[in-house]
């Protein structure tokens, strides 16, 4: 280890500062992200586990959030905050990557695979955001770096417990919980039955249980189930019309999967498939289970091809270490060869300064194309609109409550399906402001109806708009009450 620690802290340096390049820059929240800062806002005012328009948001496991309002309890709410922390763990995951390639293949194989997870395009590129797959990844290699060594007792007590966090942080979870136990079932057989005999594996069991069990109370209060919220997320995705769409999802899959390592592709090819790996089955498993996993989850991928690619790659991310470890080991015995050495290595710089320049470019233009996105525009300016009247009451109703929520600081409850409806929730609430958006991505459009009503009851005058009546895509209306 004291060998590769130099190098090693040089790589984790280069994946911080490289992950900060997008951090600097202020960029607009995501959807996902928004939901995560408002659920830790909740926390912070003592509203619990809900967002501000009211309804608890048991769909999101509740650990990156918790975490969020950690550091908010101490240094006050702040976005950049929050990323500095999708930061820290992407770059931690570096770490435990060294860590896991070094148990598997040694140190020089440990140190191509951080380095290759460091300056990834798509590593970095997630970093940049605060979603659950940077904290998933991180605690992902821990768990499975330790479920490797449960045959130390210490090991087999803490295994359950790395489990139960990272159900909590993403109830993908199950898929790797799962991978790892038929890995020890097919290749690890002797030590299953070892492990079956400890009581530390019990005792870890156990305390991973308190940990959840609370988890699974408010499931069952609230959905009459225990894993009732990891339920209604799935259902809410919607299912595959017909075998096409499912055929079609699965085969972007594996289009898109390989495109992980980009230019070192090569190496992850003969890094994997060498007679002489020994962890080949484990890799492969670890991927497939991950291609499965996107396939069943995400159908919703289904309504354009930009939302396809989006998920596969998130979705896929679990997989993301496998990449990382077979390329480093695909990197290693190609340099080891005596044949050329010094070109070889003129190759690999060339090939991870590729990788390099790709990782700064990549959050530039995710920042681009968010920037030049009409409903992030439209969100910002219709919430700065209402944060310029919030003296006139704390609510407004509308079908984009996670974006005005957070951009305007006011509490959001969600629009009626019908203009009837909306007259009664508005006395309920006494609100003064609804904010109807027609966001093409959304499932919940509100019908065209809806628009002409509002804009023919002389009760609402139109205080902000964006697009035409032919093609709305933010209208905000002030009731005149």
């Amino acid at each position: 280890m004291k060998k590769y620690l130099p190098p090693l802290l040089l790589i984790l340096l280069g994946s911080v500062l490289l992950r900060l390049v997008w951090v600097l820059n202020d960029p607009p929240l995501y959807y996902d992200e928004a939901e995560y800062m408002l659920l830790a806002r909740s926390l912070l005012k003592g509203n619990g586990y809900a967002l501000s328009y009211g309804t608890w948001q048991l769909s999101r496991p509740p650990l990156l959030s918790f975490a969020l309002f950690s550091i908010f309890l101490f240094f006050g709410e702040n976005q950049t905050l929050a990323q500095l922390f999708s930061v820290l763990v992407s770059s931690l995951a570096v770490v435990v990557t060294y860590f896991l390639a070094e148990k598997m293949y040694g140190g020089s194989v440990a140190l191509f695979s951080a380095l290759f997870t460091a300056l990834n395009p798509i590593h970095v590129g997630l970093a940049s955001m605060i979603i659950s797959e940077n904290l998933f990844a991180f605690l992902e290699l821990l768990f499975v770096l330790v479920a490797l060594k449960m045959k130390d007792r210490k090991w087999a007590f803490v295994t359950p417990i790395f489990f139960a966090f990272l159900f909590l942080t993403r109830y993908t979870a199950l898929y790797i919980g799962f991978f790892i136990v038929l890995w020890m079932c097919l290749e690890r057989r002797d030590q299953l039955r070892g492990l079956l005999r400890s009581p530390y594996l019990y005792m870890g069991t156990a305390v991973a249980t308190l940990i959840l069990i609370p988890w699974f109370l408010i499931g069952q209060h609230y959905y009459g189930n225990p894993l009732g919220s990891a339920i209604m997320y799935a259902s809410i995705q919607g299912t595959y019309r017909n075998f096409f769409e499912l055929a079609m999802f699965i085969t972007a899959s594996v289009a898109v999967i390989p495109a992980l390592p980009l230019f070192l592709l090569p190496f992850f090819i003969t890094g994997m498939f060498q007679n002489t790996n020994p962890w080949r089955n484990f890799l492969l498993m670890w991927i497939v289970i991950s291609m499965i996993l996107s396939a069943v989850t995400e159908p919703l991928a289904r309504f354009s091809p930009m939302i396809a690619v989006t998920y596969i790659l998130r979705y896929n991310f679990i997989s993301f270490p496998a990449f990382a470890l077979a390329t480093g080991r695909g990197i290693e015995n190609f340099l080891r060869k005596d044949r050329r050495r010094h070109a070889k290595k003129i190759v690999i710089m060339a090939l991870f300064l590729s990788n390099i320049m790709v990782s700064i470019y990549l959050p530039y233009y995710i920042r681009y194309v968010r920037e030049q996105d009409t409903m992030v525009i439209a969100y910002k300016e219709a919430s700065a609109y209402l944060t310029a009247n919030t003296a006139v009451d704390e609510y407004a109703l509308t079908n984009a409550p996670v974006f005005i929520s957070y951009y305007s600081h006011r509490n959001c409850l969600l629009l009626p399906d019908n203009f009837s409806n909306l007259l009664t929730l508005m006395n309920q609430s006494h609100s003064s402001f609804v904010v109807v958006s027609f966001y093409e991505a959304q499932t919940d459009r509100p019908p065209s109806t809806y628009l002409t009503e509002m804009m023919n009851d002389e009760r609402f005058t139109l205080v902000y708009k964006l697009g035409t009546p032919e093609q709305p895509v933010v209208y905000v209306f002030r009731n005149k009450k």
